[in-house]
Formats: structure tokens, sequence, C-alpha cells
């Protein structure tokens, strides 16, 4: 997100009543923001598990240079032709699969259609609790921000069984099937970047995670115990779930102790009834009791060693408080958007109509893309 502010304010960050307070103490201030404008079509793929399923290369001559130093260029036929031995995958969609601990884990690939010299960044895009990877991908649209800014998207499967056929992340005191089962999702998704790279020319240390909802939780997940490979993660109504606070007392389920610095973004709809933004029972499929999103800054805060006292800029209904001093450059970032319900904000389409509130674009993929781009390590 652009740094650019004519009214920026620093506060210390205690809880989130008194944060948000000093949020909405901050006048209407707007920054430069560049947006996903286009709309780019993701070829549908069946349930059928497919070892390689090559959805055919496609090449977009003339197609808008994307961001970075080495931004894709138009290719010519030959170049394309090329990039499949490059790569080892063409540009488009592909279907894949691993088996850890004996579940099997299918992921989809979308290779842009413009070529990177030094290979691509990757971005693993988790969908929340109860949905897939379709579903996931009609709402957020990342297939477009991928052929926008040269990235190679992955959409995993959640865990799920005959008798409880909504698919979950196992992000420690949530969701679901997945978290009952204590599957091993962190080793299930680094198994899956381990093989894209096989796969795909990925550049070292420019892997991230987004997620909404379960799948923000997993995200969160992956911070804490896969900082090796994760250099950033940006998430939508979601919450680092490391305590079970529906537990009489609160109950720790996994340690989040990340071995080095991850930076996070976090987008949250304060009118999100089934993520609520100051803690409580969630009113989706999983009515458990959630934390405040407060507890997830705040152990991030700590985690990142970051200095006391955000920047704040505000865009619409968006108020973003950014921690930018913290150890390794990263920084922590919490979006508050008014209004907002249970949606990955700059959604055209909102599928959790129970869960309040309304639609937002004031901040979101090109936010996230951004903040991306600040993160390689």
């Amino acid at each position: 997100m652009s740094k650019q502010s004519n009214n920026q304010s620093r506060l210390t960050f205690h809880e989130e009543q008194s944060a948000s307070a000093s949020l909405e103490s901050v006048g209407a201030d707007a920054w430069s923001r560049s947006r996903v404008t286009e709309r780019w079509g993701r070829a549908s793929v069946g349930p059928l598990l497919v070892a390689v399923l090559a959805a055919g290369a496609m090449l977009a001559c003339g197609a808008e240079p994307g961001t970075g130093d080495e931004a894709a260029q138009p290719e010519t036929e030959s170049a394309a032709l090329g990039l499949a031995g490059l790569t080892g995958l063409p540009p488009g969609d592909s279907q894949h699969s691993v088996v850890v601990d004996g579940i099997t884990h299918d992921f989809f690939v979308h290779v842009p259609s413009r070529r990177r010299l030094g290979g691509y960044p990757l971005v693993v895009s988790l969908h929340g609790g109860g949905g897939n990877a379709q579903s996931h991908e009609t709402t957020v649209n990342m297939t477009a921000a991928s052929e926008q800014y040269g990235f190679v998207l992955v959409t995993p499967e959640g865990y799920k069984t005959a008798a409880r056929p909504k698919q979950t992340w196992n992000a420690g005191a949530c969701c679901g099937v997945a978290a009952d089962h204590d599957v091993d999702h962190v080793a299930a998704i680094e198994a899956i970047v381990s093989e894209v790279e096989q796969l795909v020319r990925i550049r070292s240390g420019q892997v991230y995670a987004m997620g909404h909802s379960n799948g923000g939780m997993m995200a969160y997940r992956l911070a804490c115990d896969a900082s090796e490979t994760f250099a950033a993660i940006a998430l939508s109504s979601g919450y680092l779930m490391d305590v079970d606070v529906d537990a009489e007392p609160d109950e720790q389920v996994f340690v989040c102790n990340p071995s080095r610095p991850v930076g996070i973004l976090h987008f949250h709809g304060k009118a999100d009834l089934c993520a609520p933004f100051y803690g409580g029972p969630s009113a989706g499929f999983d009515p458990s009791e959630r934390p405040p999103v407060s507890a997830s800054i705040q152990h991030f805060l700590a985690a990142n060693q970051c200095s006391p006292g955000p920047d704040i800029q505000v865009q619409g209904q968006a108020r973003c408080m950014n921690w930018d001093q913290c150890a390794g450059g990263v920084e922590v970032e919490l979006c508050a958007i008014e209004g907002h319900g249970h949606s990955w904000p700059g959604a055209t389409r909102y599928p959790s109509l129970v869960c309040g509130g309304e639609l937002n674009d004031d901040v979101g993929t090109a936010e996230m893309w951004e903040f991306f781009e600040r993160h390689a390590r």
C-alpha cells in the first residue's frame, strides 16, 4: 500500500477498542492505489483427481506489462513455445495432488501467460471453511491478479470426509473436521509448494499466502509454523487460532513462534458477524467463540519485534494501521473496514449473507500485491 499521506498520526496499539477509537478519530485520507480492473476467466475443472492436467498454453501478445523489476513483457509465439520447457508447465490452469500422512491433497495451479525471466513469485490462495477452491476463486478472482501481476497462483482444497463434506483447514482451534482430525495442513501446504517448485521456476524468497475466513486462519498458522517458506501473508475475516477461547479456561492449541519475521496484512470488516471484529460467537457454520482481532495483531507485533506507534491511512471506509518498524524489515498492517461483512475486500460476490455487512472495495487485491512486493526476501 502506498505510504503517501498528508495527515498521518502515530498511536500505540493496546487493545482493539482503543485502537478502533483511534482509527475513527483519523480524518479521511486518500492515497494512490492501483486496481485489478481486468476480469480473466478461469478454466473450469472437475473434481476427479488428475496427476497433471494441463489446461493448455495461451499467449497474451501485447498484454499490459506487470510490476516488479523483471516485469513480464509481451511474448512472441516462438518464445511462448519455449516457455513450457523453461517452467515445466505451460501458461494456463492445471490440477495436481500430493499425499501427506496418507491423505491426498488436491490443488490447482495457474501459470500466468507472461514470462518472468528470473522465475515467478508464488501465491497460495486458501478458501474459507465450508468452501472449495473453485467457489473461492470465483469470489476473490486471484487468477486475474496472477495475470496482471505475473505470479503463479496455487489454490488448494481443504479437508473433508464423506460424513462431513464441508471442507476446512486445521488452523489450530478451528475449524470443523480438519481440526477434529488434526490434519497437518502446514506439512501439506509446504509439500504443495515444494511440488510446484519442481514444476515451475519460483523465485526464492517470494512465496506468499492469502486466505479468507478459515483460510485466513490457516494463513496465520503458516506464518507461525512455516515462516522459512512464507515471506508474508494477507488475509480477510480470520484470526490467529493458537488458543481455543471456546474452552473453559482458554486452552493453548499450538505455540506460535515463527523462526523469522513474516509480513502480516489483515483485512477485517467491522460488520462481520461470522468473524466478529471484537471477538465472540460466530454466526457461521462453526458457532464457536472467536478471539478479538487485536489478539492476532498484538501477537505478531511482538513476534516481529515491531516498534510501537503505527502510521494510519484512511481510504473510504477502510482505516489501515501499519507498523513498519519491525525486525527483518517486515510490516504488520491491519485494515478495519466500516460496514464491511464476511468477504475478501474487492470481491464482487458475497456468498455469506448470514454474516451481515456489505461488500467493500476501498482496499483489496492491489494492496495485497503491493504488500507482498515489499516483502520479497
